[in-house]
């Protein structure tokens, strides 16, 4: 029998942890494709062991339009397989099955121990699909709500603890003459809309 001394793992025991890892994790060669992939994304992707190796990262991941989304995807293929230290992005996929999942990505090159030769990357992907769908749906109800308030006919308006307005309604808007740029950009306090004896009182 042999045991193992503490604090030291198999290679077999942490093969069969990568592979069975809840993260996405993937070899990839210089040139950007599989070397390897583990179960997870192949499951999520959709795609058989045989039918991923071999193939491009960024063909695989890199495979949806902005018209797909609600967030446009501002990472591109071309700036992640070059060698030039760690990167990390969030994007939207396509899985074969036309699902479309949303992964965090984190990619790191590594070099030959002895003749620190550029040998590919490895990447590890966690899954925010669940995480996005909640950032869309609050996004929508953020603009539902500015919508409603831009159409009271009353004055409303949010300010920060340095009295600098953060958010104002149309019919402030009309009614000071300023413009909403002006505002957001901090150019216009809430005491240059406001009678010098009322902004006493309300600080």
């Amino acid at each position: 029998m042999y045991l193992h001394k503490p604090g030291h793992i198999s290679y077999d025991v942490l093969s069969d942890m990568i592979y069975n890892s809840g993260l996405v994790i993937l070899k990839i060669s210089p040139a950007g494709e599989i070397l390897y992939s583990n179960n997870y994304f192949e499951s999520v992707f959709g795609y058989k062991h045989d039918e991923i190796i071999g193939k491009s990262f960024t063909d695989i991941i890199f495979n949806i339009s902005d018209n797909d989304t609600a967030e446009v995807q501002t990472t591109k293929p071309n700036d992640i397989l070059n060698n030039v230290g760690h990167r990390q992005f969030e994007i939207a996929s396509r899985t074969k099955n036309d699902e479309i999942h949303w992964f965090f990505w984190q990619i790191s090159p590594f070099n030959h121990p002895s003749t620190d030769k550029h040998m590919g990357y490895y990447c590890v992907g966690q899954e925010i699909t669940h995480r996005k769908r909640i950032e869309t749906r609050l996004a929508e109800s953020e603009k539902k709500l500015n919508d409603f308030v831009n159409l009271l006919p009353e004055i409303v308006f949010e300010v920060n603890a340095n009295m600098q307005i953060t958010f104002i309604n149309q019919r402030c808007i009309d009614f000071v003459g300023y413009s909403k740029d002006d505002f957001l950009q901090s150019k216009v306090h809430l005491k240059d809309i406001i009678i010098p004896e009322d902004f006493v009182r309300m600080n």
